[in-house]
Order: C-alpha cells, then structure tokens, then sequence
C-alpha cells in the first residue's frame, strides 16, 4: 500500500510539474506576442508622426493661402466683413506658422493641455483639423 501512494504521490507531483511548465510556456508566448505587438504599435505610431511631419508644410501652406484669400476678399466688401476677415486671416496665419514651427510630438502635448482646459472648444478645433488634415491628404 505504501507503494502505491508513493506512485501516485509521484504521478501527482510529475502532473503539477507538466502543468506548471505549460502555465509557464503559455505566459511565455503571451508576453512575446505583447511585446511584439508593442513594438509594432510603436513602429506604426513612428510612421505616422513621420507623415504628419512631412505634410506640416503643405498644410501650412494651405492655411496661409487661405489668409491671403480671406484678406483679398474682405478688403473688397464692406467694413465689418473686412474686418472679421482679417481676424481671421490673422488667425489662420498664425496656426500656419505653429504648424512650421512645431513637431508632432510639440503639437500633441500641446493639444493635450487643451483638451483638458477646454473639451468643447477641442471637439470644435479637432473637427477643423480633421478637415484640413483630410484634404491635405485627399489632394496626393
């Protein structure tokens, strides 16, 4: 009798062991799948800050035409439309020049603060990017 516990205290011991080598392997798998699922988010994150950098200039471009449009026409037509026109000439010159000078890291951690100090005004704000952002890329 005393045999037969030891080997089926010897069989219990070579199961837990077997299943504990399997536990082992699985969390193994799972932490290389998550790292390399990591990497490849970070490699995608790269890519796409690397786009927005390289279509900065367009899209500042595309804001400061804009402002000279605006500009044209508002000095065409009457006091208060000139005025609001230049205002906001003004202001699409500005964003132009913060595109040039700004990374996308820079903008992101900027737009950031103000998602938080403001979240109704960024709503309105990201539509408008979006929409810029849209046709910068739909006109390749």
């Amino acid at each position: 009798m005393a045999d037969r516990n030891a080997t089926h205290d010897s069989e219990r011991t070579y199961a837990g062991q077997e299943t504990s080598d399997q536990l082992s392997n699985a969390k193994q798998k799972i932490s290389e799948t998550v790292s390399e699922a990591r990497d490849r988010a970070r490699q995608a994150g790269e890519a796409i800050a690397h786009q927005v950098d390289e279509k900065r200039e367009p899209v500042a471009g595309m804001l400061d035409t804009a402002a000279s449009t605006l500009q044209d026409r508002g000095a065409r037509s009457g006091q208060a439309v000139s005025d609001a026109a230049k205002r906001t000439a003004d202001v699409l010159s500005s964003t132009a020049d913060y595109v040039r000078g700004h990374d996308v890291k820079a903008m992101v951690d900027d737009v950031e603060q103000v998602v938080r100090h403001n979240p109704g005004r960024s709503l309105l704000i990201a539509a408008a990017m979006g929409f810029l952002v849209g046709r910068a890329f739909r006109n390749e």
